[in-house]
């Protein structure tokens, strides 16, 4: 009696793998297969498995291994695949499977369209197998090479080659090499930069769009996909991911990470001077001048005190002048006195010897010499009438920044109340929706525009933030050589 191979048909599709023509199609592939199951009496179609899209450099897919596992339950005893290629593109893991795997296990192979068929006289000593299995090898190595090489010169062009868009634009539909902006996630992106630029934290950023309920990357991406609460709320981490990214300035930074070659799929990062960066690629959701801000801001620490009353307004921009090391802000209590001072960071590890500098003190220090540089910077003296407080510095020059922002932000309003009138009259919103939303938006136009006159009356007050950002805008950094000497690098010049 002859036996009855059980056998389960293996087909596998991968663009990456140059499988662009119709013979290498899922199709194409299980009508090869069914042809030739028909011609035999020996072998019974169990069932099918299908990679579609999966390089086969890598065994790491899906339906191989649900493969593996029906071969060691004993469910099947013959793999059959169309060709060789088709198995996989690795020349050393191929051969494994073929010479080793499968005839430890009992199972025949086929591979329909290259004539192999492991029952046959002489296969174990054939060098056709290895012969094509290193053949498959050297084409994916040049497919591989290829498309390296394509995608380089996108990124060198500007053109933008990832998967999905950043948050705050779209792909174009006519180039999807274009990134064009989306009206809804770039407003967000928008005021993102707007509450970090006045010193709100990247937490509290967070916070704050949870708590009125905006959609985070992922999300927006894919409304279906909330599948807990991580996946439709912000983090901190995301925020400062958007942030840093120089891609709403309008520039493409790309190929930053790499993989050695086409059979390691583990990304490493690339050297700065490797990557691909074009200015001027899109349109820009924030200036130059804000994004650099913001980001000088976010390196500098934002220490507080553990009651979280006091903010250690230096911490993270002064170094010591003789080793080079951060100061860090200490506070001591004695016999019911609180002594605040800057220490450098290297003199507990006996790096360093310098002193300590009384925290006041020299905080009141920097904001004179800061003020005094500005002072004859703007030539306005009626700024400077209480120049203790480097606050009032800060107020003066970030208001013209925000007074833009909300400018902006008041077209952007404009805009959604036109759509809002357009959607009403398509019948897509309610009268009364249509009326509750415009209120919505009359009543933050009319915040604005009393926020504008504020500004412009200078009566304003900031928080610690804003001192944040005027440091960011104003010294790159401070060096304490002693109590008596202080060496300050303004980014400003008269």
């Amino acid at each position: 009696m002859v036996k009855k191979y059980r056998a389960a048909a293996y087909l596998r599709l991968s663009k990456d793998d140059g499988d662009k023509d119709e013979s290498n199609s899922i199709q194409s592939q299980r009508k090869i297969i069914s042809e030739f199951i028909k011609s035999r009496t020996d072998i019974e179609l169990i069932n099918e498995k299908i990679d579609d899209g999966f390089s086969g450099v890598s065994f790491e897919r899906p339906a191989f291994k649900a493969l593996i596992e029906d071969i060691k339950n004993g469910n099947i005893n013959c793999v059959i695949v169309k060709d060789l290629s088709r198995l996989g593109r690795n020349y050393i893991q191929s051969g494994y499977y073929i010479e080793r795997f499968f005839p430890s296990e009992g199972v025949r192979f086929i591979a329909v369209t290259d004539c192999i068929d492991s029952l046959k006289k002489g296969f174990g000593d054939s060098l056709l197998i290895p012969f094509k299995n290193l053949l498959n090898d050297s084409y994916s190595a040049d497919i591989s090479s290829k498309i390296r090489a394509s995608l380089d010169i996108k990124r060198k062009n500007g053109e933008y080659i990832g998967a999905f868009a950043p948050y705050g634009y779209k792909k174009d539909i006519e180039n999807k090499n274009l990134l064009v902006k989306d009206e809804y996630s770039s407003f967000v992106v928008k005021n993102i930069f707007l509450m970090a630029f006045f010193g709100v934290g990247c937490g509290r950023i967070a916070e704050r769009l949870n708590n009125i309920g905006v959609l985070p990357p992922k999300g927006y991406l894919n409304t279906t996909s909330k599948t807990s609460k991580e996946a439709i709320s912000w983090s901190g981490a995301e925020v400062k991911n958007i942030l840093t990214n120089e891609v709403y300035t309008g520039t493409l930074v790309q190929g930053k990470k790499s993989t050695p070659n086409h059979k390691i799929k583990k990304y490493t990062l690339k050297p700065e001077d490797m990557w691909f960066k074009v200015s001027g690629t899109h349109e820009a959701i924030i200036n130059k001048n804000i994004f650099n801000t913001v980001n000088r801001v976010i390196k500098i620490s934002a220490r507080t005190s553990l009651d979280g009353q006091r903010f250690y307004l230096l911490s993270g921009i002064m170094f010591c002048g003789k080793c080079k090391s951060k100061m860090i802000h200490h506070t001591i209590n004695s016999n019911g006195i609180k002594y605040m001072y800057y220490m450098c960071s290297g003199y507990k590890k006996g790096l360093c010897k310098s002193s300590a500098v009384d925290s006041i003190s020299i905080e009141n220090t920097v904001a004179s010499v800061i003020n005094m540089f500005a002072y004859l910077y703007l030539g306005n003296k009626k700024v400077y009438e209480n120049n203790s407080k480097l606050k009032n510095l800060s107020s003066i020059l970030n208001a013209e920044y925000e007074i833009k922002l909300l400018e902006e932000r008041k077209k952007d309003i404009n805009r959604i109340v036109g759509y809002i009138d357009s959607d009403r009259k398509k019948g897509l919103i309610s009268e009364n929706d249509a009326k509750e939303l415009k209120n919505f938006y009359i009543k933050e136009t009319e915040t604005i525009i009393k926020r504008v006159n504020g500004l412009l009356n200078s009566k304003h007050k900031y928080d610690i933030g804003h001192q944040r950002t005027a440091l960011a805008e104003l010294i790159n950094n401070i060096f304490l050589h002693s109590s008596n000497l202080v060496e300050i690098e303004l980014k400003f010049s008269l």
